[in-house]
């Protein structure tokens, strides 16, 4: 079916964008399962398949074409920009400043995600802000002053049905599996997440230059996010929480440390002990796992650490869930990491 003759695009006045402010409705009380959104994920995924000649007839077909009410619109740009390769768009027509030159400039690196889902969102009757800011990469240490670093990410707000819903299409696209930014070491997997996560739980990984669009109160200062824990979105998928040590450089008292998590959803547990910054895995040729017993009760996970030696420790926590009614792929995914300073080695080791 054809783009109608009679179809106009029209764009978002700036001058009527409201205010930042937490949303009402979090992601849980929204929804609590993709799977609502099937018919319309199914139907974006398929309309990524389709290279349009023109951004009008790209917008109508993906927004406009099924009616879609608001929160229709922002999940079927979120799962075609999730789906499409963006280094395969070509229009008819880039003209300078037209949304053919926002999207297509993706691929000649002039463009971000964030900016591209903007402009999307702003044709679709929804109000759109790209953010800039920090985000904890797959390179980051816990820790590590990272506010004091240049910028190094996007991603946006949207005004969905009267509230300001955060989205990063990008880190819902891929990930890198080593620390290496190479081509290589992309793994493309769709991460929902991303997807209206609770600003609540993105401040962990993700703080805006403007503190305004963390849209949590109070504002988390730069010094606080730098503190916590490295914190990946599978920790809030399983439902993993923080009880008392949510801070991201810890320290042992005589050599020994406890760390103990909450979960809701049920989960099986193991951990990754790192020495230095090479995040060597053994000291004096013993295995570091050997320092650490691991303790999982119903909700509790608890790590009990021996240090072998004074110095600095990386301990990452990797998760899955388990369950009759859960795919078991016995593939854990990292969950968060610590920074563990140690004032000395631990008696009797």
């Amino acid at each position: 079916m054809s783009t109608p003759a009679s179809f106009q695009l029209e764009v978002m006045d700036p001058a009527m964008q409201p205010q930042p402010a937490p949303p009402r409705y979090l992601k849980h009380q929204i929804y609590s399962d993709p799977s609502v959104f099937k018919h319309i994920d199914d139907y974006a995924v398929n309309e990524a398949r389709t290279n349009y000649r023109n951004f009008r007839d790209l917008i109508w077909h993906l927004c406009f074409k099924k009616n879609y009410n608001q929160l229709e619109k922002f999940r079927a740009i979120f799962r075609w920009m999730t789906t499409k390769n963006m280094y395969t768009i070509m229009f008819d027509s880039e003209l300078p400043g037209s949304p053919e030159q926002i999207i297509a400039g993706f691929k000649d690196g002039k463009t971000t995600y964030a900016r591209i889902f903007e402009c999307l969102c702003n044709f679709a009757g929804i109000h759109s802000v790209t953010l800039s800011g920090w985000a904890k990469g797959v390179d980051y240490r816990p820790g590590a002053p990272i506010t004091s670093a240049p910028i190094n990410h996007s991603w946006n707000a949207c005004f969905i049905d009267g509230n300001w819903q955060l989205v990063d299409s990008h880190w819902a696209t891929r990930y890198l599996q080593s620390e290496r930014n190479t081509p290589e070491n992309l793994v493309y997997e769709y991460d929902d997440f991303y997807f209206m996560p609770e600003p609540q739980h993105l401040i962990y990984s993700h703080c805006p230059e403007d503190p305004s669009w963390q849209l949590v109160r109070p504002a988390v200062s730069r010094a606080q996010y730098e503190e916590y824990p490295l914190v990946k979105s599978f920790f809030f998928s399983i439902g993993m929480q923080f009880l008392k040590q949510n801070q991201g450089i810890v320290y042992t008292r005589n050599g020994i440390l406890t760390l103990t998590l909450g979960f809701t959803l049920p989960a099986a547990f193991t951990f990754k002990l790192g020495y230095g910054d090479k995040m060597s895995e053994a000291v004096h040729g013993i295995p570091l796992k050997r320092y650490v017993i691991q303790e999982t009760t119903a909700n509790r996970v608890t790590f009990f650490f021996r240090a072998p030696r004074e110095g600095t420790y990386y301990l990452t926590l990797f998760a899955q869930l388990v369950g009759k009614h859960i795919r078991i792929e016995n593939v854990f995914k990292a969950a968060c990491e610590y920074k563990i300073i140690c004032d000395q080695a631990a008696g009797d080791i």
